[in-house]
């Protein structure tokens, strides 16, 4: 990846003189960005462009550069991909588009280019991308032809959309953010954007992280990665409703699609998630800023309404708006002597104009150890206002340094004013108390997801010879695995089932009473009663006078249906009724891009109606299962409340932790789910009641 971006020498495939030429572009930015190494352009006519000497074909470049960036019609880049690989030059940026965006990924260039990427032993980032920057040496590949260039900074960018990326540097560099290095990376037929993150996480030039992502090429690489890195990573992931594939239709593949996983995979990798261009911009600026320790915030306005409205917006957020303290303001009491507002946090300071007080009282804010940062609502349109906000707006950045702490500045000015201040002042600004707000929290919480990071274990784990034998009884037929097979495996993971035995015929009704006990439940042992109650599989709370007509009601539903015979009638299921307790359901699937993904939420027949539950990747230890269930509803009320005792926390948390190292041990398993796991009192255990699993 260094050579990426860090080439000593590059060609440009594709130049002309033409105006409308794209490639052209390239090496006008190249020349416009003080790019210190060799760069020649490859074309059919001219000798010389932007100062750089151009040659006829590939073949008749002096000699092999690090690098080549292609923009040629996509029918001729099979060709000259393979006249680069006979050059000898091993690494392409092809940023002509025409193949898979269009064609699908069968497109016949595209893969005769993957063919000769593996003979010549190429890299390469795109096709249809803008390729790469780095602001160090000034290596610059887009064809979009700049006119404004990123100050040198510390944030690494990657976008999968060309588009986007350029929108993205647009409003980063109108707040005043810093580039190191921009990577935009198209169809990444071979470079992923996994790549690009690890070598980022790697830079030292590198202290945070911005990405657009329309898809994940290798979901679970990805948040493992990214899991392992100390550095803030904030991302848009767009394209989000596109369910992934449902394998046989379980409650866990329905609640597991694609952007509930990659929520819950940011979420548990560290990975600051944002919905929108400038609110990934905004965190990213106001990350530049040292950080917000804790959630005290100081805010300062020049508007009561706005004061009101930005408390309102701090506790949205989770800040605190502590009072100041004890002789606060009667060390500021000169700054005050005329003013009637009233003193307290928010604090309106309406009628001071002197810049130098306001400035005064935002310091004496930020003096104190129990603020951690402020909120600067700033009022001013006429004009004759503008030197005395300028005096304030350079006081800013220095008393943030001098203090460690953030100051997040919000400006209501005249759009003119605005645009001119935010050329002149090395500062992230808002336009509302919202945003401003939403930038401090955002900033915050990447910085807490980087404190709080654990490397994502790999989807690995060992079973217990007894749980083994028990998944080979469970594969031993080709068929979806039936309930009584399922439930003989939940037992082998050492989790609670209640008493069963299977009854072949009615004969057998009374034995199997006699070890499990009344009242009972019988449910009908078949492939396609995986859904058993929704069939009419299953009947409750069976007692001795009733199970023998109870057994009869089942053999017709089985005959309707015509999977029984009176001659040949269905095994039952013959299991004792558990007692009342909180229904859980716990299960997962395994994801074709995450892998074995684990979820816990509210069980029984409203599972799916109010899909109140949470996920991660497995495998989870029971710590990481307990953390899950504070993030639903139900789960929450596991700590008593609501009429409801303490429950068995701990024991759910196993559970949840089995299943998670279950789906990564057996890669056989697409889906599980074990509905209803019944919760007792603390102390008094949970047990599984039913279970389906589903073979990929």
């Amino acid at each position: 990846m260094q050579e990426f971006f860090h080439p000593e020498s590059v060609a440009v495939v594709g130049v002309s003189a033409s105006p409308s030429n794209l490639a052209s572009r390239i090496l006008w930015n190249l020349k416009n960005a003080a790019y210190k190494g060799k760069v020649w352009g490859v074309g059919p006519r001219d000798e010389e462009l932007h100062g750089f000497p151009v040659f006829q074909s590939v073949g008749e470049l002096p000699e092999a550069p690090d690098l080549a960036v292609l923009l040629v019609p996509v029918r001729n880049i099979p060709e000259v991909v393979e006249a680069c690989g006979e050059k000898g030059i091993r690494r392409l940026v092809i940023e002509s588009a025409g193949f898979a965006e269009f064609e699908g990924n069968g497109s016949e260039a595209q893969r005769k280019v993957s063919e000769h990427l593996k003979t010549y032993n190429m890299r390469m980032i795109g096709p249809n991308c803008l390729g790469v920057m780095t602001q160090a040496n000034g290596f610059s590949t887009p064809f979009a032809r700049l006119r404004q260039w990123p100050k040198k900074g510390e944030l690494s960018l990657f976008s999968q959309s060309g588009g986007v990326g350029l929108s993205l540097l647009v409003n980063l560099m109108q707040q005043n953010v810093g580039l190191s290095k921009f990577c935009s990376y198209g169809n990444a037929l071979d470079i992923k954007e996994t790549d690009i993150l690890d070598y980022y996480a790697d830079d030292p030039d590198t202290q945070m992280i911005g990405g657009y992502l329309e898809g994940l090429s290798r979901g679970r690489a990805f948040v493992e990665r990214a899991s392992r890195c100390d550095k803030p990573v904030v991302a848009i992931k767009s394209n989000m409703y596109e369910s992934t594939r449902r394998i046989a239709g379980s409650h866990s593949a329905s609640m597991t699609d694609d952007d509930r996983i990659v929520e819950a995979a940011f979420r548990q990798a560290g990975i600051l998630r944002v919905y929108q261009e400038k609110e990934m911009v905004q965190a990213l600026a106001q990350l530049t800023l040292p950080p917000m320790r804790g959630r005290n915030l100081a805010v300062i306005s020049r508007s009561g309404g706005h004061a009101v409205m930005a408390a309102d917006q701090a506790a949205q957020f989770g800040f605190e708006l502590p009072p100041f303290g004890e002789g606060f303001f009667e060390r500021l009491g000169h700054y005050f002597k005329n003013s009637v507002i009233k003193l307290q946090n928010p604090l309106d300071y309406g009628q001071i104009y002197y810049t130098p007080y306001i400035a005064g009282i935002l310091e004496e804010c930020l003096r104190l150890d129990h603020i951690d940062g402020a909120v600067l609502i700033h009022v001013y349109r006429s004009e004759d206002e503008f030197e005395l906000a300028h005096q304030l707006l350079g006081r800013l950045r220095p008393m943030m340094e001098q203090y460690g702490k953030p100051i997040s500045v919000v400006l209501h000015t005249l759009p003119t004013e605005r645009l001119n201040v935010m050329h002149m002042f090395d500062l992230p600004m808002y336009d509302s108390n919202f945003e401003g707000i939403r930038a401090l929290a955002n900033a915050r919480q990447a910085e807490e997801l980087v404190a709080h990071r654990t490397p994502l274990p790999p989807a690995e784990a060992e079973l217990s010879p007894k749980a083994r034998q028990a998944v080979e009884a469970l594969f031993a037929q080709d068929s979806v695995p039936t309930v009584d097979r399922c439930l003989d495996l939940v037992e082998a993971l050492d989790l609670s089932v209640p008493r069963h035995t299977t009854a072949q015929a009615s004969r057998d009704l009374t034995r199997a009473m006699e070890d499990t006990g009344e009242p009972v439940a019988l449910k009908l042992i078949h492939q396609d009663f995986s859904h058993k109650s929704e069939k009419g599989g299953v009947m409750l709370d069976v007692t001795a006078e009733t199970i023998l007509e109870r057994w009869e009601d089942l053999q017709q539903v089985a005959q309707d249906q015509g999977l029984a015979t009176e001659d040949a009638p269905l095994p039952v299921l013959v299991q004792s009724m558990a007692e009342r307790g909180i229904e859980f359901i716990v299960g997962g699937k395994r994801d074709p891009n995450f892998g074995p993904v684990v979820l816990c939420g509210l069980g029984g027949v409203h599972t799916e109606l109010y899909e109140d539950f949470a996920l991660r990747l497995a495998p989870v230890d029971e710590s990481q299962a307990s953390a899950m269930l504070d993030e639903f509803h139900l789960g929450k009320r596991l700590g008593g409340g609501e009429g409801l005792p303490v429950a068995d926390k701990t024991e759910l948390s196993r559970i949840i932790a089995a299943v998670s190292r279950l789906l990564c041990a057996v890669p056989e398993i697409a889906e599980i789910d074990l509905n209803p796991v019944i919760v007792y009192p603390e102390g008094k255990g949970a047990v599984v009641v039913d279970s389906r699993i589903f073979k990929g």
